[in-house]
């Protein structure tokens, strides 16, 4: 058969041309109006399913970065709270560290001069904190290495003076050794000064009983505030000693405290 010599194709490229463009603009509004929110979310799209497992996905995707953002900000916050309450028990330790302890019985006999039991090394911060010059020990027994170094290493005054406590029938303090402490203790050259013995009952209630007649007090008043630190430990020849003590206390004129009446 004979080639026929026309060129078909060149004659319908147009239409070709034209065809394909118009499929392709169809298409292109086609997925438009799909995907219009009008649409979207109607059952009868041909393209709603889709579009559902779409947003699906989108909402899931938006919910992992919600909870992965509240992780973080839980984390922060707790890593915030656990530091401010780490910050909150180191403040507690360094308060309690810090607090200041007294000595049992501890008490200001007049301004200069305080009384106390024994110290214990958890006492030794307050004590500093009186700029104490002199510290007195009444004990007949030996006194702990410790509180003697720590006396030298604070550069006090440490005076120990052995004076047995008053017994039934017939013992009882040595008067003219009370008078020896008491002239050091109302020397103003001692002061701030602690007197203390053991518990800060006995020895010493007699001594700062022997204070207040010098201050003039009525016996009363001295046996009632011997009976405030004995509490139900009051013994009868204590208060027999503060009342029958007379022995004379060499004061220095100069070096006396203003607040003795005493010549």
């Amino acid at each position: 058969m004979r080639a026929w010599p026309f060129p078909y194709m060149k004659l319908m490229h147009p239409f070709i041309l034209g065809g394909v463009a118009t499929f392709f603009a169809f298409s292109k509004i086609q997925n438009t109006m799909c995907e219009a929110e009008i649409y979207a979310n109607d059952p009868r799209n041909p393209k709603y399913a889709e579009i559902q497992a779409r947003k699906h996905r989108a909402e899931g995707d938006r919910l992992a970065r919600i909870c992965v953002y509240i992780d973080f900000v839980t984390i922060d916050r707790m890593q915030t709270f656990m530091q401010r309450e780490d910050e909150r028990r180191l403040q507690i330790a360094e308060r309690q560290s810090q607090l200041l302890v007294p000595p049992v019985h501890f008490a200001m006999i007049a301004p200069g001069i305080y009384r106390s039991g024994f110290p214990s090394t958890k006492s030794h911060p307050f004590l500093l904190q009186l700029g104490l010059r002199t510290i007195i020990y009444v004990y007949d027994g030996k006194c702990l290495e410790y509180h003697e170094e720590f006396a030298r290493a604070n550069q006090i005054n440490f005076k120990h003076y052995r004076v047995a406590a008053n017994k039934e029938p017939f013992e009882e303090m040595d008067h003219g050794q009370v008078a020896e402490i008491l002239g050091e203790v109302l020397d103003t050259r001692n002061h701030p000064v602690l007197i203390h013995c053991n518990r800060g009952i006995r020895r010493v209630g007699c001594l700062v009983g022997c204070i207040r007649k010098l201050q003039a007090w009525a016996m009363t008043a001295i046996f009632d505030e011997y009976q405030r630190f004995s509490g139900t430990k009051i013994r009868i020849s204590d208060q027999e000693f503060i009342e029958v003590f007379k022995s004379d206390v060499r004061i220095d004129s100069q070096h006396k405290p203003r607040w003795l009446v005493a010549e």
